[in-house]
């Protein structure tokens, strides 16, 4: 049974659809405009320039696009702390020792947010803002200090 979990997530404001779509509109506009100097003046200078820009914005594009869904997702269970990174595409995943995690937070804005457990060291929060790290860090070491209070009086 999952205690409490997090999602956190990198800005993004198109899915990778919606960049399709965008980069196809842009694309249409694109050809079309230069198609038009290309017929209507033989401009064919205008309809590579055109072509080659369109191959630059292709790469930029795809790059967002990779990693538009990447993502930190933390699990607090009763037995375990689960950090899975979505990273372009890849998945990794951490299982800690929830009783024997420390947090070290952030101690500046570009600082990460370091878990270790048992000789095992994750660090987290790279896709949020720097007062949000520090307010997971917060929430994250309240959660594990009240498992810890809960499983000593039981």
């Amino acid at each position: 049974m999952t205690n409490r979990e997090w999602n956190l997530r990198r800005n993004c404001c198109l899915s990778p659809r919606q960049l399709a779509l965008a980069f196809l509109i842009l694309f249409a506009l694109s050809a079309l405009v230069s198609g038009i100097f290309l017929l209507l003046h033989g401009a064919w200078q205008v309809f590579l320039f055109a072509m080659l820009e369109m191959l630059g914005v292709a790469f930029a594009f795809l790059c967002y696009g990779r990693h538009a869904t990447d993502h930190e997702h933390i699990a607090l269970t009763d037995n375990c702390l689960l950090v899975e990174r979505v990273l372009g595409g890849k998945t990794h995943q951490y299982r800690l020792d929830p009783d024997h995690t420390r947090i070290a937070a952030p101690k500046t804005s570009r600082d990460l947010i370091k878990l270790e457990a048992r000789g095992s060291r994750i660090v987290v929060g790279r896709f949020v803002t720097a007062p949000s790290r520090r307010l997971f860090a917060d929430e994250l070491r309240q959660e594990l200090n009240a498992r810890l209070r809960k499983g000593s009086v039981a």
